[in-house]
């Protein structure tokens, strides 16, 4: 009997022993799991941090986009603008190369008419 109560203390003892094994590999395991789970939590927040910031250069490169859609319109109107103005320039100077050759006929014209008078008070 002191052979069997010798043989049933080893077991319990092996038992007690596998039992605290189990616990410690628990409290590793736990303790794995609580970092995975740190670990996860902390690349998923990284992860927003992206997606805010992707979101955040996708709105400036749609404005950028926008502001040089604005410009390009901006200097197609200036451009017209500038040929307008040089077609009123252009016409303009048309117009005093015109005024010009009328006063430089009216000069000529009164000219002849001082000879002419000149030479009628001769005569």
């Amino acid at each position: 009997m002191n052979a069997m109560i010798g043989k049933l203390k080893g077991v319990v003892g092996d038992i007690k022993q596998a039992a605290a094994d189990v616990a410690s590999g628990s409290e590793r395991l736990h303790a794995s799991s609580q970092e995975i789970t740190r670990t996860l939590t902390d690349q998923s927040n990284r992860s927003v941090q992206i997606a805010t910031s992707a979101e955040e250069m996708s709105r400036t490169v749609i404005n950028i986009a926008k502001n040089v859609s604005e410009i390009a319109t901006s200097s197609a109107e200036t451009a017209k603008l500038v040929k307008k103005g040089e077609n009123v320039v252009n016409k303009s100077v048309a117009e005093s190369k015109t005024i010009v050759e009328t006063v430089n006929m009216s000069a000529i014209s009164c000219g002849h008419l001082v000879k002419n008078r000149s030479r009628s008070a001769q005569l």
